[in-house]
């Protein structure tokens, strides 16, 4: 995330702060749409015109896996203190880190889904 400016910065930060209300709410298409928004200006940091476009074709085929992980409203928390933790690696220009964070969020998407749509211990 080294590429990631001033601006895209401020757009992820946006998107987090306003995502954050909504820990405490039940709107889980509020909460699908802040991530799909956190998502694309993720990879719209990158400059990655190609991982765009990836990331919202991945949201729109995805849409079931989306709503069972962020109905669990444990899993949601945790979703935005990944957020915030991919978004500190990036404002600390820690491209490590931020991958780190990144494989992170990707393993605890997949086993929150595991959880819930599985029962647990299934590969998707």
């Amino acid at each position: 995330m080294a590429r990631a400016d001033e601006s895209d910065i401020a757009e992820l930060t946006g998107i987090l702060a306003e995502s954050e209300k909504t820990v405490t709410t039940s709107d889980t298409v509020r909460q699908m749409m802040l991530d799909r928004d956190y998502h694309g200006a993720l990879a719209r940091a990158a400059k990655n015109a190609v991982l765009a476009e990836c990331i919202r074709t991945l949201h729109d085929r995805s849409l079931r896996f989306w709503f069972i992980s962020l109905r669990d409203p444990v899993h949601h928390v945790a979703v935005k203190e990944e957020h915030r933790a991919i978004l500190d690696a990036i404002k600390a220009r820690d491209p490590d880190a931020a991958a780190d964070a990144v494989r992170h969020h990707i393993e605890s998407f997949r086993a929150n889904v595991m959880r819930h749509s599985l029962g647990g211990g299934q590969d998707l």
